[in-house]
């Protein structure tokens, strides 16, 4: 018998045609495209036509998108590099209490380390953010509202539009992850109120080990990176790229957008 895929939530196949698109990318790619020589401004070039797809898939700039390993690591950007920035005065993170692990285990070890106070915002019965539970907690010294866009168990929807009201009324930064949510519904970063938000590729039959932190220029300009060495990413993501999966990404949203 030959076992059916079911767990798409967790992650897709990779498309065929992403799979055509990325193979001379693999082959005949050569250089980082950090580097100012040749082969690596021809590699920065297919970076960039990336860029500029998912700014456009989600109504962002593309100076915007910071690309990551895994949205993983952009939702570990995200929180300690708003909580960590110089400026940040403020000192508690609001996150749901259904998120996914990768906000929920690294506020935990924020909350260890005693950079911040985390308070989980409830949820109804019906697996939906508590509006008035939000509003109960949120105050002058929240730094940052943490919530999925989509719940990849249940498939609820959150009313992000609604979320960011409530965080743009008391000037604190709404953080959306948006990984079940981008490239099945359309999403505008303007329309959402989101300050910041992120994608993953394989989520969207593009290839593993690629993401994107895509947020608003005067909050992108205010992180702070976790990861040091090279600068990449305007600073805010050190590490060579991965040049073919990005691309790949490219050629997935470049499909979503037409």
């Amino acid at each position: 018998m030959t076992p059916i895929y079911l767990d798409y939530n967790g992650s897709t196949p990779l498309d065929p045609r992403v799979v055509e698109y990325m193979l001379p990318v693999l082959e005949k790619g050569v250089g980082n495209p950090s580097s100012a020589h040749y082969h690596g401004r021809i590699q920065s070039v297919a970076v960039e036509q990336a860029r500029n797809q998912v700014a456009n898939l989600v109504g962002a700039r593309s100076s915007n998108v910071i690309f990551t390993a895994s949205a993983t690591e952009a939702n570990n950007l995200a929180l300690l590099g708003v909580l960590t920035n110089s400026n940040n005065r403020r000192n508690k993170i609001l996150i749901s209490a259904v998120e996914h692990s990768s906000i929920f285990e690294t506020a935990q070890w924020i909350e260890r380390k005693g950079l911040a106070n985390i308070n989980l915002i409830l949820v109804t019965p019906g697996g939906f953010i508590d509006l008035n539970s939000l509003e109960n907690l949120v105050d002058s010294d929240t730094a940052l509202i943490s919530m999925m866009a989509a719940n990849s168990e249940t498939g609820v929807l959150n009313p992000i539009s609604e979320i960011s009201k409530i965080a743009q009324s008391y000037d604190v930064l709404f953080h959306c992850d948006a990984t079940q949510l981008v490239g099945r519904i359309p999403l505008d970063m303007d329309k959402t109120g989101c300050d910041l938000f992120l994608l993953s590729s394989h989520k969207i039959y593009g290839p593993g080990g690629v993401g994107a932190l895509i947020g608003l220029h005067k909050v992108i300009r205010r992180l702070e990176p976790i990861i040091h060495g090279g600068r990449h990413e305007q600073g805010l993501r050190s590490g060579s790229l991965n040049t073919a999966g990005i691309a790949g990404l490219k050629e997935r949203v470049n499909d979503r957008s037409n």
